[in-house]
């Protein structure tokens, strides 16, 4: 799980690099070395926490990403009402930081949303 959540951590803030962002530090904790650095040291709001948060709740509870989901209607989304993997949803969710997918993640856990 660390692994997978690893990876979906480091393709968002590749994608916030791209996006030219105001700070961002991204650090291979296998080599212990800052991969990319920019403005580090200034102090920021964390963005997306409970988006982080629910990916790894969600983890812990399934570690199934093949499984299929249907795309929770009710919040606007980018995405095409249809069914989704959970690692599209997840990826979704980080990189696009698209709601309904959050939501639909949210739904799948066991007693739902709450």
């Amino acid at each position: 799980m660390k692994k997978i959540l690893l990876v979906l951590l480091f393709f968002s803030s590749v994608v916030c690099a791209k996006a030219q962002p105001e700070s961002v530090l991204v650090l291979n904790t296998i080599t212990d070395k800052i991969e990319i650095q920019k403005n580090a040291n200034q102090i920021r709001s964390i963005a997306s926490i409970t988006k982080l948060m629910t990916v790894m709740v969600a983890l812990d509870r399934d570690k199934n990403l093949n499984r299929q989901l249907q795309l929770n209607t009710k919040i606007h989304s980018r995405l095409p009402k249809q069914k989704y993997t959970r690692a599209q949803l997840l990826e979704a969710m980080l990189i696009n930081t698209d709601n309904a997918a959050a939501e639909t993640i949210a739904e799948d856990y066991f007693g739902g949303r709450e």
